[in-house]
């Protein structure tokens, strides 16, 4: 990630044409990627920005990425969504490195707050 750059994994529509738009209105690169390799291989071109993960069908996978990004790439943001409220996964996110996690109740609407925050403090 040379600039600022928010890579979405496992993001499904409409969210992913929300974060797309939103993207374009800040600056920021948006990149929607389905395969752990990709992700790896668009981080270690630069490392700023935020990885947003939505937890799925491949748990496992989904959390040993979350770990991986964490340990390797302290200036990437790792964001974690989920669909049902779960505070044991919520926890275990945390634990494994996010830096936030957004499980119901907390919705889209945060994540945009979030973003919005992070983009201030993030300038170039």
């Amino acid at each position: 990630m040379r600039s600022a750059e928010l890579l979405a994994h496992g993001i499904e529509e409409p969210l992913g044409s929300r974060l797309a738009a939103w993207t374009l209105d800040h600056g920021i690169w948006y990149r929607s990627v389905q395969r752990r390799a990709a992700v790896r291989g668009l981080l270690a071109k630069g490392s700023r920005g935020i990885l947003l993960i939505r937890l799925g069908r491949d748990l496992a996978d989904e959390l040993h990425l979350v770990r991986e990004v964490a340990d390797a790439y302290a200036d990437v943001m790792v964001v974690v969504l989920g669909d049902l409220d779960h505070p044991l996964l919520e926890g275990m996110a945390y634990d494994l490195g996010a830096a936030a996690v957004l499980f119901p109740p907390r919705g889209i609407d945060e994540l945009f707050e979030m973003l919005e925050r992070w983009t201030l403090n993030n300038k170039p």
